[in-house]
Formats: structure tokens, C-alpha cells, sequence
């Protein structure tokens, strides 16, 4: 009966977008055809080696990058798709996102709680109209 629970629930994790099951079970081609944001959120989590090509191809993360990326640490002036590779997504029960719009731009302040542990805040900022990938940290509070 263990055995029907576990195989059941490993199945279900493995349906869940953004799963970290999700990610290791999914083909590489269908991987690497992923949006940036969620690639950078799987590079965080699992098979490095077949995404940090793909996101080299696409020129999202600076070189100057890697290396922090690889430490799990961020800084001022990093790229938000960097800090995604870094540190991933907050998580939805652990951590949040509040977006403000204005007609500037959007500043996004990046909650994220570690169980038990510290709470960073991380604040980005994205012009109006530029794309995604314009956004950078201008501050981190721990």
C-alpha cells in the first residue's frame, strides 16, 4: 500500500508546473522550449548542464553572472532572470512578489522566507516598455 501512496504522489508532483519532479521527468526538448523565467527557475533546481547552454543562446544572463549564480548568490545590478538561476522563485507558501505599475515602470519587491531562517527582500526594477529581461536588482534587504 506504501509503495501505490508513493508512486501516486510522485505522479502528482510530476503534473505540477514548476515542480521540481516536473523539470527532471520532462524531455529536453520540451525543457529547453521553456519560457526564460521558468528556465531560470529550473536551472535553480535541476539539470544545469542541458539549460545553462539554452540560456546562453538566448543572452539573458550576462557572463559577469555565472559566477554568483553558481554560489546561489545575487547582488545590486544582476539581472532578474540571474537572481531566478540563483535563488529560484519565492516560494508561493514561503515567499511572495508585490508588483507596483506605474507609468515609469514596474518595481517588483521579492519576498523570500526560508523555514525557520531569515527573510530577504529583493527589489527590481524594469523601465516601461522595455522587455523582461531589462529587469535588474536595485536593492536587497536581509
Amino acid at each position: 500500500m506504501r509503495v501505490i501512496i508513493l508512486i501516486l504522489l510522485v505522479f502528482m508532483l510530476a503534473g505540477c508546473a514548476g515542480s521540481i519532479v516536473h523539470y527532471k521527468l520532462m524531455s529536453e526538448e520540451k525543457l529547453l522550449a521553456l519560457p526564460t523565467a521558468e528556465l531560470c527557475y529550473a536551472y535553480h533546481h535541476t539539470r544545469k548542464d542541458k539549460i545553462r547552454p539554452e540560456l546562453e543562446r538566448r543572452g539573458v544572463i550576462p557572463e559577469n553572472e555565472w559566477e554568483l549564480i553558481e554560489k546561489n548568490k545575487i547582488a545590486v545590478g544582476m539581472t532578474a532572470f540571474g537572481m531566478f538561476c540563483s535563488w529560484g522563485a519565492p516560494s508561493p507558501i514561503e515567499g511572495t512578489a508585490n508588483v507596483t505599475t506605474t507609468a515609469e515602470g514596474t518595481r517588483v519587491q521579492w519576498v523570500y522566507r526560508e523555514y525557520l531562517k531569515k527573510t530577504s527582500y529583493v527589489y527590481t526594477w524594469r523601465p516601461a516598455g522595455m522587455p523582461p529581461d531589462s529587469a535588474k536588482i536595485t536593492a536587497i534587504q536581509q
